[in-house]
């Protein structure tokens, strides 16, 4: 299981992709808007949030 944290950035002081983050946002946002952070993680990483596709399964 893995939480993720989907933040909006607004202003110039943000968290670059690769470097450390909380996915609450308490130390800051990402410039991505995504950190991704499992479950019993210390730290989640700054990281450009890939689209999820959903699955169709045809009868």
């Amino acid at each position: 299981m893995a939480v993720l944290g989907i933040q909006t950035v607004n202003g110039a002081d943000c968290i670059p992709n690769g470097a450390t983050c909380q996915a609450d946002g308490s130390v800051g946002n990402c410039c991505s808007g995504f950190c991704y952070q499992q479950v019993g993680w210390k730290d989640g990483d700054c990281r450009q949030a890939e689209k999820i596709e959903t699955l169709r399964h045809w009868v």
